[in-house]
Order: structure tokens, then sequence, then C-alpha cells
């Protein structure tokens, strides 16, 4: 029987575990909820085998992560959409197939994030809509057949990167910047039905079209 199975998740058993982690979410976890974890304060979170998301989640702490173990791109969390409104997020190394809208949302007001080692595939909307916010950096996405845009930038936006990503084979664009203000390089951005970029960033180099 695991350690999370036989025993209670307290601040005790954390600290004598990783001091710097407020759940393990998973099969042998506490929970297999994400949501759930969430809901009971929980903001360091890493995500084991099993873990999934049983609807809609936002983040709205501050100071959070939200990372998967073991191999690259090796935890499907599902169908939902994930928002972020809290600052200082690392969000890595899991995929979203599907969902209603959205598979992440950046919230206006939210910054300094990094959205990394992520597979978004069919949304219903955008793979990542960043909502008027600045500082997100994204890098190794994979975005693919969602009937928006791979990666949208709203029209507040400014000083937020996306590199080495492959967004293709989306509806809209690979790279849509409403504001302008922008940095995108080194991606992979063909095969997109409405182009590959559109707007005018601030840095744009590199990128396969």
């Amino acid at each position: 029987m695991s350690f999370w199975s036989a025993n209670k998740l307290t601040t005790a058993n954390l600290d004598r575990i990783s001091p710097i982690c407020d759940a393990y979410v998973g099969t042998d976890g506490y929970t297999t909820d994400i949501n759930q974890a969430v809901a009971d304060g929980h903001k360091k979170i890493i995500l084991l085998t099993g873990a999934i998301l049983t609807g809609n989640l936002d983040l709205s702490a501050n100071d959070g992560y939200l990372v998967a173990i073991g191999n690259r791109r090796s935890l499907a969390l599902g169908s939902y959409t994930l928002t972020v409104s809290g600052d200082r997020w690392y969000i890595s190394a899991f995929n979203i197939n599907a969902p209603a809208g959205n598979c992440i949302t950046v919230a206006a007001g939210a910054a300094d994030l990094w959205l990394d080692n992520l597979d978004l595939t069919g949304a219903g909307a955008h793979g990542i809509e960043v909502v008027n916010s600045s500082h997100i950096l994204m890098t190794m996405i994979r975005a693919k057949s969602c009937v928006g845009d791979a990666v949208r930038c709203g029209a507040s936006t400014a000083h937020n990167t996306l590199t080495f990503s492959h967004c293709y084979s989306n509806t809209g664009y690979g790279f849509n910047d409403l504001a302008d203000a922008n940095l995108v390089y080194g991606n992979d951005l063909t095969s997109n039905t409405a182009g590959a970029i559109n707007g005018t960033p601030a840095v744009n180099v590199g990128n396969e079209t």
C-alpha cells in the first residue's frame, strides 16, 4: 500500500516528503480529482498517473504549479478547459483534448505564467487564449485541430512569448496577435487554415510558416 493511500494528506506528512509540494494527485495521491485538490486549497500540485479534471478549473491563487511527472505529454486530463487567473504559475506536461471552449484561458490581469510542454487538441475555440494579460511565456506547445487559433493574444496584451512550439491544422491562425505587441519566434506554424500569423508581433523571427 502506498504512503498516500494509507495516510491522510497533512502538512506534517507533506513536509516529510517535500516541503515545496502541497499535493500529489493521481492513483497514488490523496485524490485523483485535480478540481478537488484545488478546492481543498492546494496550489503546488504534482500530477501522477490517473489524475483527471472533473470540471472546468480556474487556478485563481498566486504562486503555484500544476506539473505532471513522467514521460513528456504522458498525462491526459480530459476535455475540460483550464483557466489561470492567478499570477506566477508554472503549468507543464499534460494533454487537454476536445474541450467545448478553449483548452487554456489566461484570464485578464494574470501575469508571469509559464505554460510549458502542453499538448492541446481539438478545442471548440482556441488552444490558448491570453485575454489582456502580459508576461506569459509559452514554450513547447503542441496545438492542433482547434476550431479557433492555436494561440490568441488579445488587444491589450503585451510581452507574451510563444517559442519552440508546433501549432498546425487549426481553423484559425497559428498565432493571432491582436495587440501587435507580443513575441513569436522559432515555431512551426504551418498548415493553419487562416494563416500562420495574424498581426504584427513585436518580434517575429525564425518561424516556419
